[in-house]
């Protein structure tokens, strides 16, 4: 199929002599003003001058087709030139080489060619990435016709299924077919919808049973596929696992069911307020649920106000007054401190519970509850749900969120503000080389010296596999730039210790946008910064580029 792609080529043939001493260019033919801006006698002049029109990073294959070691067989190999206008190129080369004892020499025989795309084998090849994409996806993709019968399905389809090993055995067959019934009825519930013309995409969570009967969820979504009619001649689908987002909303309802059995349990106890005096009765449990013995612990608003977390104190103190001012009943979680010394979560219920004759309140009840354990539980779910689990940055979705904001807020008191997109330069040749593990490592090393060289305002995400995203509050373009490159250089003095071997070290390549006008958001200001760092990867990596 690669042979038939280059039925329309530009070529440069070349010839050379390779000696002890020099590498002599003895012949140049072919379009060389057009692949690379130069004249053949310009490219054949010195042996530099067809050495710079490599791209920096592909110097190593320079290098093994110009040195001495005998090739007598064509070696076909891709590689990357910049031609005079600075324009990157991939382009194939052929050569061989042959040892010429007599002479001390080897005669070395270079084509390189720019293949135009051949459509037809193009279509081809879109059919293999088709079965390529259904062979490695992780998602559940499928195809079916009017009769529900698959046409096509990813190999993932396989897990869930029963006695089918691969997936074009699936082709002909119904979900009734390789499927318990229970769940190939939920399935075919869903996809008369489509046929039936009442949606153009149906989507359910669904229940999920894999090849082992261990069960599962789905977000199944399933699309019309038309005619160029207009008319519906099957549907394809995907489903993604969500089984582990579904556990964890389990388990935070499992706390939550926890908070409120602790509430008529042994771990909660109530209150009597007197407003005038600030005296408190309380029950029994509330000083051993702080750790404290009876009769040590002084119940009174004012000892209640000093035992607040000095960050919550204001927040809670708001919230009473406003249910004194509104006689509302109010309920709040805070942090207050316990005879340990520690801080423990705590959650209470104010209500008002008797006026005087001008109404204004002279008592409060409520309810004291030590809620400490859920807490923790609720807090490190919602960290789970904002935070990249390697990297303990901010995921994708919550810099979003915060980068939103923070744009919101430079709009309204006319502040600079500054984007970074960073990426890891050569993280596959990193992952090929040490492995997965260590390539772990590099990404959380990474977001370590963010954190270090960054400022705590400024908010660092990781928004891809080696993609990280920086967003710095109150930073004009000039000043980002100065923070980009003292953050390149931190990252290119950091190194990863190996157990055996040489340390593993590592660069970044750093696109910078600044905000431009009151119109821009952040989906212009990630654009800006991504085209820049393009810039940068394609100027040799390891570099920082801003946005024009």
């Amino acid at each position: 199929m690669a042979n038939k792609q280059q039925e329309n080529t530009s070529s440069i043939k070349f010839k050379f002599a390779l000696t002890p001493d020099a590498l002599l260019c003895e012949q140049v033919e072919g379009d060389a003003k057009r692949l690379t801006g130069w004249s053949p006698a310009q490219l054949s002049s010195a042996n530099p001058a067809l050495k710079t029109i490599f791209h920096p990073d592909d110097l190593d294959i320079y290098d093994v087709i110009f040195s001495h070691a005998s090739q007598t067989e064509p070696v076909t190999l891709t590689f990357r030139i910049v031609d005079k206008k600075g324009v990157a190129k991939i382009l194939r080369a052929t050569y061989q080489k042959y040892l010429d004892v007599d002479h001390l020499k080897t005669d070395i025989t270079l084509t390189l060619t720019q293949p135009e795309v051949n459509h037809e084998v193009a279509h081809g090849m879109m059919y293999d990435s088709f079965l390529a994409m259904l062979e490695n996806t992780d998602d559940y993709i499928y195809f079916k016709n009017r009769n529900h019968q698959f046409t096509s399905a990813s190999q993932t389809i396989v897990d869930i299924t029963h006695g089918i090993s691969h997936w074009s055995e699936l082709v002909g067959k119904t979900d009734y077919d390789v499927l318990p019934r229970e769940y190939a009825d939920i399935y075919y519930t869903l996809e008369k919808k489509i046929f039936n013309g009442c949606l153009p995409m149906a989507q359910e969570v669904q229940p999920l049973l894999n090849y082992y009967g261990k069960p599962g969820w789905v977000d199944n979504r399933k699309y019309a596929m038309k005619d160029k009619d207009g008319h519906i001649i099957g549907l394809f689908g995907i489903a993604r696992d969500i089984t582990e987002l579904k556990n964890a909303e389990a388990q935070l309802r499992k706390s939550e069911d926890r908070m409120r059995l602790a509430l008529v349990a042994a771990n909660q106890a109530w209150f009597d307020l007197d407003i005038a005096t600030g005296e408190m009765t309380a029950s029994d449990e509330y000083p051993q649920i702080l750790g404290y013995a009876a009769g040590e612990l002084d119940h009174s608003l004012q000892e209640w106000q000093a035992a607040l977390h000095p960050e919550d104190s204001a927040r809670v103190m708001s919230l009473l007054n406003e249910c004194l001012a509104g006689g509302d009943s109010a309920s709040i979680d805070y942090r207050r401190r316990a005879k340990s010394g520690d801080w423990v979560w705590m959650n209470s219920v104010f209500k008002i519970a008797e006026f005087n004759a001008l109404h204004q309140p002279i008592r409060m009840i409520g309810v004291h509850a030590n809620i400490h354990s859920r807490k923790l539980l609720e807090l490190e779910l919602n960290q789970k749900a904002h935070i990249d689990y390697l990297t303990e940055l901010n995921n994708r979705g919550h810099f979003m969120e915060q980068a939103e904001k923070e744009l919101s807020r430079s709009q309204r008191y006319q502040k600079d503000m500054a984007m970074f997109m960073m990426d890891i330069d050569f993280f596959k040749k990193i992952n090929d080389s040490h492995g997965h593990k260590i390539g772990d490592i590099v990404l959380k090393k990474l977001a370590d010296v963010c954190r270090q060289t960054l400022r705590e305002v400024d908010i660092i995400g990781r928004i891809g596999g080696e993609e990280f995203a920086i967003l710095l509050p109150e930073t004009n373009r000039a000043e980002a730039l100065e923070v980009a490159e003292r953050l390149r250089l931190a990252v290119a003095d950091s190194k990863v210790p190996m157990k055996d071997g040489l340390p593993v070290q590592y660069t970044v390549s750093i696109g910078v946008s600044s905000v431009a006008s009151a119109d821009d958001n952040i989906d212009m200001l990630l654009s800006r910064a991504d085209q820049a760092l393009y810039q940068a990867k394609q100027s040799g990596r390891n570099r920082v580029c801003a946005a024009i």
